[in-house]
């Protein structure tokens, strides 16, 4: 029985880390493409946020957060996260231990250490590329391309979409102190951090998209110009020199789904952690390897 995990991203290649530390050996990592982390991982704000009003999002997020804060003994030789703290705004609320995660080192460390403990990734494949046997278990990691995988293995439609966001990169300002904490307006819908000398900025945009690399959309960036205006004056004038896209990926519920496919067998769901991929990595990598190691134990 073989563990055929769809997906390098940061879902993916945490279960495939922990199926390793956990002794199993027979698993395969399928990643669409040539490299891990182009369409989402990769492509993030990498802000590690351990606030989540959601009371079944939250345990996720502070048990990722403590991962990162302290990986286990030889995960890495690089420092994944910086600590400046997050300022969230509307409500309130001032956390000193979150901070900004160096999300290439984080992605590699948990890919390096599963490959070191025999797990095998195949870049450049597709689930069409490879003889799937019956009793050979699927974990369905594949971000935005989720629900495709599942109407193809004839799973669950449980309508996970994609949705991209925009982010921008300024020149190096003068003023800006790297020091700084990440600041999020919750209610207002944009946040900004330190980045490179100057700023990285987002108008927390969301609009669905297919799979993809999506192109950016100038409508954005004027409505990030108004939003900074009106909240942020000093940054109104900023200049942009990088802008990107992102996608994230959610469940009607907005909820990450980890759990088994309740209309095939051994077809696990590890998907829609909208966002937050950086921050629950390490904890919903974790369930869906104790749930395969389970279902390969009986």
């Amino acid at each position: 029985m073989t563990v055929i995990i769809i997906g390098s991203g940061f879902a993916g290649a945490s279960c495939a880390w922990w199926l390793a530390r956990l002794g199993v050996r027979d698993v395969i990592v399928l990643e669409r493409e040539e490299m891990p982390g182009l369409h989402a991982s990769g492509l993030n704000a990498g802000m590690a946020r351990s606030y989540e009003e959601d009371e079944t999002i939250a345990p996720l997020a502070r048990e990722g957060i403590d991962f990162i804060l302290n990986p286990p003994e030889g995960f890495t030789d690089k420092p994944l996260i910086e600590c400046n703290g997050s300022l969230l705004l509307n409500p309130d609320r001032w956390t000193p231990t979150d901070g900004v995660v160096d999300i290439h080192a984080y992605l590699w460390a948990f890919i390096n250490g599963a490959k070191a403990g025999g797990i095998k990734f195949l870049f450049g494949k597709k689930i069409t590329d490879i003889k799937i046997c019956p009793h050979d278990i699927i974990v369905n990691a594949a971000g935005a391309w989720a629900q495709e995988i599942a109407n193809l293995e004839g799973a669950e439609d449980l309508d996970i979409k994609s949705y991209r966001r925009h982010l921008y990169c300024t020149p190096p300002m003068p003023d800006i102190n790297p020091k700084w904490p990440f600041v999020w307006d919750i209610e207002n819908k944009y946040y900004f951090r330190p980045e490179s000398g100057g700023l990285l900025l987002s108008a927390c945009d969301e609009e669905e998209v297919a799979p993809g690399t999506p192109p950016t959309n100038p409508k954005i960036r004027e409505a990030l110009a108004e939003k900074l205006m009106k909240f942020c004056p000093s940054f109104a004038n900023v200049s942009i020199a990088r802008e990107w896209c992102g996608l994230r990926t959610f469940a009607p519920d907005r909820r990450p789904v980890i759990r088994w496919d309740k209309k095939i067998r051994n077809f696990f769901w590890l998907t829609a952690l909208g966002g937050r991929g950086v921050t629950c990595a390490a904890s919903a990598g974790r369930i869906a390897a104790e749930e395969v190691l389970k279902c390969l134990s009986v």
